[in-house]
């Protein structure tokens, strides 16, 4: 008997040690510390200025499980007290509290105009700054401008906080091999007017006003915004922008450094301008996070709206085309356009001290010519890329070409235009002429019969000429032109069956690519699109 007790009592200690060192490492049972706080859902976090909060990790605090205190018993046994063995227990585990996003007041707030103390203010056509506005804050970008342009141009400012911010955008965009253009930043009163005027002069009203702001109400005026773009995108502001993996980026992440994308897709009606992916406002991080979060813009988040709706945009042009002064003559001149200056009042001639104007394209007997919808067309100003227009020696305003029969007729196109022929431009911005002084229009394409070859609005196609590094034309060694062309029909050409070009599915033509070199300008026919050179071209 005292045997079988003594056997009983170490296998019962035995017992309750083993016991012990399960509990001890139990505590592997439990979630990780992560999981005990997270839903599998990150909570958005701007990475500008506020800080990510520290994970706590879960420690193990109890006391090593004391052994069972063996007793002695009056009958010599020992007998074996069992002591509980206390359950290890984890420390509390503090709830991760990400610091939160300052809140902002919920949509509809109170308009907020207040363009000189404070940068979350809205900017429109029915809300707009005063000519005179000039930010006392801007400060060129350092890194994001495009190499070839000069930092110290206005384009390439912006409000000291936006440009830091944008700078800190870039520099988080280039760790993920994202690398952005800055295009377009401060514009001011002035040089708007220069570009909506243009607008006009070259798009219709309702592509215009979609498009371009009217002065007062640009955001580039405010220092706040910026135009961006990318290499595969052209450096250039396209819808096609949207779709580049920088544009994606910036869809995604411009938020968390204090930028929306200010003109979303499908809220025309409400902003009053088209779809525009690569145009981003700074209005701070915690209103451009309930801005990105909510999916709505900045006119709705104040409860605003655009004032014109699209019959106005297609009928109006924004500004005023002509002072009270010209009223009078304006309206004796109802077939006529007045020029704009860059404040948009009539341009003076010095001469007559009359307003100069776009008078109609007319026909070989002096009739005004009127297109497929019964409206006048008016010639077209030559304009540089600044929308400065050329003057000639007497003063006036030089005017496009309009490409005429052998009658002296405009040549029209399936809508009853006329066709424009665009001027050459050298490098340097300075017209190419002729003998005689007359300005050289582009090269028309041609069958092999010598007739016009139409595209399928009925209009000549003007073939591009090549250019240089340095953007000068390039001539080949009989002094001649260098155009892009499209490839020949050789089974074709010349038998009158109107194939005499290579065409696409869609007919469209197949065009060669000419490369050389800056150094000597040697010039060799490349690889058509499809990446085949065509046999017997």
């Amino acid at each position: 008997m005292i045997i079988s007790s003594k056997f009983k009592a170490i296998i019962t200690l035995i017992l309750l040690i083993a016991s012990a060192f399960a509990f001890a490492g139990c505590e592997g049972f439990f979630a990780s510390p992560q999981e005990l706080f997270t839903d599998g859902t990150p909570t958005p976090v701007p990475k500008a200025t506020d800080v990510i909060p520290t994970v706590v990790t879960v420690t193990n605090t109890s006391e090593a499980t004391p052994t069972a205190e063996v007793k002695p018993t009056e009958g010599g046994v020992p007998s074996v007290t069992d002591t509980p063995t206390p359950v290890p227990t984890d420390t509390p585990v503090p709830t991760a509290t990400p610091t939160p996003i300052p809140t902002v007041e919920a949509h509809p707030a109170e308009v907020n105009t207040d363009y000189q103390n404070s940068y979350t203010f809205i900017v429109d056509r029915a809300y707009p700054l005063p000519s005179t506005y000039e930010p006392d804050d801007l400060v060129p970008l350092s890194e994001c401008a495009l190499d070839y342009d000069s930092l110290t141009d206005p384009k390439h400012k912006m409000r000291k906080v936006a440009a830091e911010a944008l700078t800190e955008m870039f520099n988080a965009a280039k760790e993920e091999d994202i690398h952005l253009v800055a295009v377009s930043g401060y514009r001011s009163f002035e040089r708007q007017y220069t570009i909506y005027g243009h607008c006009l002069m070259v798009y219709s009203l309702k592509h215009t006003n979609r498009y371009s702001a009217v002065p007062g109400s640009s955001e580039h005026q405010t220092g706040l915004a910026m135009d961006l773009s990318c290499e595969s995108a052209h450096n250039d502001l396209i819808d096609e922008f949207a779709d580049t993996p920088e544009g994606q980026w910036v869809y995604e992440h411009c938020w968390e450094y204090g930028f929306i994308i200010r003109y979303t897709k499908g809220k025309t009606d409400i902003t009053g301008y088209a779809f525009e992916p690569w145009h981003v406002r700074y209005v701070g991080v915690p209103l451009a996070y309930y801005l990105t979060q909510n999916g709505i813009t900045l006119e709705e988040y104040y409860g605003v709206h655009d004032p014109y709706d699209e019959e106005y945009l297609s009928t109006h042009a924004l500004i005023d085309t002509h002072t009270l002064k010209y009223h009078k003559l304006y309206a004796s001149y109802s077939s006529a356009e007045l020029i704009l200056t860059a404040a948009g009042n009539g341009w003076e001639d010095p001469k007559t001290g009359y307003p100069r104007l776009v008078l109609p394209v007319k026909d070989a007997k002096g009739k005004n010519i009127k297109n497929a919808k019964g409206k006048l067309v008016y010639d077209v100003p030559l304009t540089n890329i600044f929308g400065e227009y050329y003057l000639n020696a007497d003063g006036s305003v030089m005017m496009k070409e309009v490409l005429r029969d052998a009658a002296g007729n405009p040549v029209l196109d399936n809508d009853k235009n006329p066709i424009f022929l665009e001027p050459l431009v050298e490098g340097d911005g300075s017209f190419v002429r002729d003998a005689s002084g007359k300005i050289v229009t582009r090269k028309l394409l041609t069958d092999s019969a010598g007739n016009l070859w139409l595209d399928e609005n009925g209009r000549p196609i003007q073939l591009v000429p090549l250019r240089d590094d340095n953007t000068y034309l390039v001539y080949n060694e009989s002094g001649e032109l260098i155009y892009f062309t499209p490839f020949q029909n050789a089974e074709h050409w010349g038998d009158g069956t109107g194939q005499d070009y290579e065409t696409k599915p869609d007919g469209s033509l197949f065009f060669s690519q000419w490369y050389y070199t800056a150094a000597n300008i040697e010039k060799t026919i490349a690889i058509t699109e499809a990446g085949v050179v065509p046999e017997n071209k």
